[in-house]
């Protein structure tokens, strides 16, 4: 499991500063220089006297994969994850199009006839 930063905004516990990174390599200090954040949504990188940040003004999402295939729907990521593991037991190892396949299938992309063809070929 990974996660995406929505919001990467820290605060330091020692001047109550509020700072935000809102791009790549948008470097922000607290007014007292003892903390700093970096990344803006693309990562988040930080620093400083670590003691002193308050994460609870940063904004995260749960990133769901399985086999690289991205979910954003958990009750969706839980079916599929079911049906994987099905197909362990049947002796099918899962792969990136197997899951996408499954996925497409419960999004409406493809239907059960497609994807049969699909586990055919051998994708």
């Amino acid at each position: 499991m990974s996660v995406k930063v929505l919001v990467n905004s820290v605060q330091c516990k020692k001047c109550n500063d509020i700072i935000e990174s809102k791009h790549t390599h948008d470097l922000q200090y607290c007014k007292c220089k003892s903390i700093y954040i970096d990344g803006g949504t693309d990562y988040q990188r930080y620093g400083g006297n670590i003691e002193l940040i308050d994460f609870s003004y940063s904004v995260y999402e749960e990133i769901l994969q399985i086999c690289g295939v991205e979910f954003t729907d958990k009750a969706q990521y839980e079916n599929v994850k079911r049906a994987v593991e099905s197909l362990k037991i049947e002796g099918i190892q899962p792969t990136y199009d197997r899951v996408k396949g499954i996925k497409d299938l419960l999004d409406g992309k493809i239907t059960h006839e497609e994807l049969a063809v699909r586990y055919k070929k051998g994708t």
